[in-house]
């Protein structure tokens, strides 16, 4: 957790010298769209078209990290991939050396991992009726559940549920601060979020690749539990040799 920490001071330090104070310290997820490759189709057929969070960290790790979101805003908010500018890893700030993928569905692996590493997560829901939600805690069970994963979104922080008060899982989203309550949503953990379960009959749209099976059970709200992945050795990355600092 301190060394997390670290980094994100450091990385508030090298905004405010650029003098972008209000500025959040986020690193690029539009590097992450547009860079990623897909060969194998996997969750779709790449950019905005879809690819999975282990793919994306394979991306960090063979480009030797990955910028801020200051080098690369995020533009793919209506669904347009841009090429990928190869120039804007050569400030890469964070780096990795690999990343842990949590077992699928489980609940308590999930937010154990997100306590005891002291950062975010990756997990991937359906956000099918996400696009009109603009605050309070979301929840699928107005639709019987929502299981068919389609979106990677980054996990954060979580309430668990208590004396008749709703839980809920905080995670930022990546379609800007105008969304939601400031970029993120709440969603809600119910009490009994590991056996809120459903089939997710379109896999293609989410995780799988091809020659994968078009069918898997998914848990959580909105699938949240099914495919949940960390990055290992985080660690930051001097923009004008390329080394670890």
């Amino acid at each position: 957790m301190e060394a997390n920490a670290t980094m994100v001071a450091h990385l508030r330090e090298v905004l405010d010298g650029m003098g972008k104070t209000s500025q959040h310290p986020t690193l690029s997820s539009q590097a992450m769209v547009s860079c990623t490759k897909n060969e194998r189709n996997c969750g779709g057929s790449g950019g905005c078209d879809g690819a999975t969070v282990e793919l994306a960290y394979e991306m960090i790790k063979e480009r030797g990290g990955i910028p801020m979101a200051i080098e690369w805003p995020y533009e793919s908010g209506f669904g347009s991939t841009p090429e990928c500018k190869d120039h804007v890893f050569q400030k890469a700030a964070i780096g990795i050396t690999g990343y842990e993928v949590l077992p699928a569905n489980k609940l308590h692996p999930l937010m154990q991992a997100l306590y005891e590493s002291g950062g975010a997560i990756a997990v991937s829901v359906d956000a099918t009726h996400w696009s009109m939600y603009d605050g309070g805690i979301l929840s699928d069970s107005e639709h019987g559940g929502d299981f068919t994963v389609n979106h990677a979104v980054t996990l954060v922080a979580y309430k668990t549920p208590k004396n008749k008060a709703m839980g809920y899982w905080l995670i930022k989203n990546s379609w800007g601060n105008t969304w939601g309550e400031d970029g993120f949503i709440r969603l809600e953990m119910k009490e009994n979020e590991g056996e809120h379960c459903g089939m997710d009959k379109e896999t293609h749209k989410g995780l799988a690749c091809d020659g994968d099976p078009d069918e898997a059970w998914v848990c959580g709200t909105c699938g949240v539990l099914y495919d949940s992945v960390y990055p290992t050795g985080l660690h930051l990355v001097d923009p004008s040799s390329g080394k670890k600092l």
